[in-house]
């Protein structure tokens, strides 16, 4: 065969040969022709030759083509994107929307990206359960995503002038019609609670009685109290939106904070770990900040709740979430006739200056609507507007 030769003293053959196209069917017309030499590292003629074949046509297809085109991530899409983002806004939902986007996907290669990618999935769901993402928002994040694919199937080129992809995965959205919150009856309530640990337990009557998102409430420092004579502690945090937030305490909240007082030096929520000892036995830990955990994730809170026949509380497949304490401190306040502002200022969706906004007077009159909060286990019931199929 042409180009290939038997090496006298190894018996190995070797290859020596032009490949050569027509200019036409080049990628560069000016480089349709080049030498391959090397061993096969084989003694065999057959299977020398059947190598020798395909470096032939391995390298044809080099010629018109150019080398294998690079497999271009996620994490490169990213970057390109980035390119794109010009104004303060898009900036801003470039950050937001890329880091998930980089988290779960930035390794993988764009051409293996589609709608049912585990990792894909794996995203969506951290989405909905720990950020608390509406369908809205994670639509936007798919998006990014699929522009991102649309782009390197369209536009990006690599150095040999090639799209990046042959074709871009199909992404999906969610539907996106809203599923309502879900507000806990008082026996619903007390149920949960005797489900869950005496950690989650505090956590879970905190959110009731303070309607902080779980984020807030893993967040909460010491440092962040402050005591104001005659109405005893509050904590003075930001919202998701940097705007300053005074959490109030009623007596309920007030007293949890109190069990919590001395635990940990720096945050006010913590849970006790379980360490393995010598002998392989668990033993009691303590109380660890590093090891509290989101109670969006946390199994025990999603057992508990299903445990308590709230598996399908906001209809078929969506179950009662921690989100959903948030809406039953909004619901019982609003059962309390407490007005709409006070319970947007409570919530933390007030707006302004937190010197301004929050006088000794607006702090007086947000303890009092709080601890309506309290008095609903003995009026609000007879107030109580429920779903249907919602038990007493």
């Amino acid at each position: 065969m042409k180009g290939l030769s038997r090496d006298s003293r190894s018996g190995i053959w070797q290859m020596d040969r032009v490949v050569e196209i027509p200019p036409g069917l080049a990628l560069h017309p000016g480089l349709n022709k080049t030498r391959i030499r090397g061993s096969t590292y084989e003694t065999d003629f057959e299977v020398a030759a059947e190598l020798f074949l395909r470096v032939i046509f391995n390298t044809k297809k080099e010629l018109e083509e150019g080398p294998p085109r690079k497999s271009f991530t996620v994490d490169d899409g990213i970057k390109e994107y980035w390119k794109t983002r010009k104004s303060a806004h898009q900036i801003k939902d470039a950050e937001f929307h890329t880091y998930i986007l980089g988290k779960f996907l930035g390794g993988i290669p764009l051409k293996l990206i589609h709608t049912n990618h585990p990792k894909v999935q794996e995203m969506i769901e951290y989405c909905k359960e720990v950020h608390e993402n509406s369908a809205g928002t994670i639509n936007k994040r798919l998006g990014v995503l699929g522009h991102i694919l649309k782009m390197a199937h369209k536009e990006w080129r690599d150095e040999h002038n090639r799209v990046w992809i042959d074709s871009p995965g199909n992404i999906a959205k969610l539907d996106d019609t809203p599923v309502k919150g879900y507000p806990l009856t008082g026996g619903q309530e007390r149920e949960l609670l005797k489900h869950l640990t005496p950690d989650l337990a505090d956590v879970a009557l905190f959110a009731i009685h303070t309607g902080l998102r779980d984020k807030y409430i893993r967040g909460l420092k010491w440092d962040q109290e402050v005591v104001i004579r005659g109405l005893g502690s509050v904590f003075d945090i930001g919202n998701k939106n940097g705007i300053p937030h005074r959490v109030v305490l009623n007596s309920i909240s007030s007293d949890i904070v109190e069990r919590k007082r001395g635990q940990h030096e720096e945050y006010v929520f913590t849970h006790s770990t379980r360490t393995r000892s010598g002998d392989g036995t668990f033993v009691s830990g303590g109380k660890d900040r590093a090891n509290y955990l989101s109670v969006l994730g946390n199994r025990r809170f999603k057992n508990a709740a299903r445990d308590v026949g709230l598996a399908d509380a906001r209809g078929p497949g969506h179950s009662f979430r921690f989100h959903d304490l948030r809406h039953t401190f909004a619901t019982r306040l609003k059962a309390m006739d407490v007005p709409t502002k006070t319970i947007k200022d409570l919530m933390g969706h007030s707006t302004g200056d937190i010197t301004a906004q929050y006088t000794s007077l607006e702090t007086t009159n947000l303890l009092k609507a709080s601890q309506l909060l309290v008095d609903w286990y003995d009026t609000g019931p007879s107030l109580w507007v429920r779903k249907s199929g919602q038990a007493a």
